[in-house]
C-alpha cells in the first residue's frame, strides 16, 4: 500500500479535528518562570533557608543547605566545606522541592542560576568548590542532570550565569526534589549562588523554568484510543485486497 498517495477519509480528519481541539486547546501553555529564589535577598549564615515565589498550579519548598557550613555574605546563598574529592559528596548539597497542585503536571525546562567561588593566586591551585552538579529525586539522585557547572576558569568571587537542561525529566505530576552538589574544593573557601554587588560580575536569582498544565483526564486518553481504532478500521475497509 502506498501511504504517500493514500487519501484519509473526511470522516477521519473531521473526527481528528474534534478530538485534537478538545484535548489540547485548553492545555496550551508557554514556557515561563515557575519558581524564583531571590538570591539578592539571601544570606545563608543569617537564614539557611530561603522561601521562593511560585507560579499558579505548583508549590515550592524553601531553598536549604545540608552538610556544609553557611557563610555570611549578603546577596549570596553560599557555604564552605563542600569536599575536596573530584566527585560529589552526596551528603552535601543545596536543595529545593517543587510539587504540582492536585490535577496539574509540570513539564520541566531549565534551572538557571549564578554561581561563584572564592579563589587565591593562582586560582587553579587555591580555590573553593569549583564544580556544581544537579541531580533529582526522579531517579533517587542517581545521575547528573544536564552539564556540570564548571567554575574552574573563573576568577576570585566572579559571578557566572549557568543553566541546567531539565528536559530529560519530561513531564511529572508528582513532587520533584532537586539537589545541587558542590565539590572539588582545594581550600575551605566560600562557594555557592550569588546575586550581590559585593561580588564581581553580574549576579542573578535562581529560576526554575517550564510549563504547568492540567493532567489529561482518563476520558481524553480513551478518546485518543478510540480515534486510533476508528481511523485504522476505516483504512482497512478502504484498502483493496491483493
Amino acid at each position: 500500500m502506498n501511504f504517500a498517495t493514500f487519501a484519509i477519509p473526511r470522516r477521519v480528519t473531521a473526527f481528528a479535528s474534534i478530538v485534537i481541539a478538545g484535548l489540547f486547546h485548553p492545555n496550551v501553555s508557554q514556557a515561563a518562570v515557575l519558581v524564583t529564589y531571590d538570591i539578592a535577598a539571601a544570606n545563608a549564615a543569617v537564614d539557611s533557608t530561603l522561601t521562593p515565589t511560585a507560579a499558579s498550579g505548583i508549590t515550592a519548598g524553601d531553598l536549604s543547605l545540608t552538610g556544609v557550613t553557611p557563610v555570611s555574605i549578603s546577596g549570596s546563598f553560599a557555604a564552605t566545606g563542600w569536599g575536596v574529592d573530584p566527585t560529589p559528596d552526596l551528603g552535601k548539597y543545596i536543595e529545593f522541592t517543587v510539587t504540582p497542585t492536585t490535577g496539574n503536571q509540570i513539564t520541566f525546562g531549565t534551572l538557571d542560576g549564578t554561581f561563584w567561588r572564592a579563589a587565591g593566586n593562582p586560582v587553579a591551585t587555591f580555590h573553593a568548590a569549583d564544580k556544581f552538579e544537579l541531580r533529582s529525586s526522579a531517579d533517587s539522585f542517581g545521575s547528573t542532570i544536564g552539564s556540570v557547572a564548571d567554575l574552574l576558569h573563573t576568577g576570585d568571587a566572579v559571578q557566572t550565569a549557568l543553566s541546567f537542561d531539565l528536559s530529560s525529566l519530561g513531564t511529572r505530576s508528582q513532587g520533584t526534589t532537586f539537589r545541587l552538589y558542590g565539590y572539588n574544593e582545594a581550600n575551605p573557601f566560600n562557594a555557592g549562588l550569588g546575586n550581590s554587588v559585593s561580588l564581581d560580575g553580574t549576579g542573578g536569582n535562581l529560576f526554575l523554568n517550564g510549563t504547568v498544565s492540567p493532567v489529561p483526564e482518563p476520558y481524553s486518553i480513551a478518546l485518543v484510543t478510540a480515534f486510533g481504532l476508528f481511523g485504522f478500521g476505516l483504512i482497512r475497509r478502504r484498502t483493496p485486497r491483493r
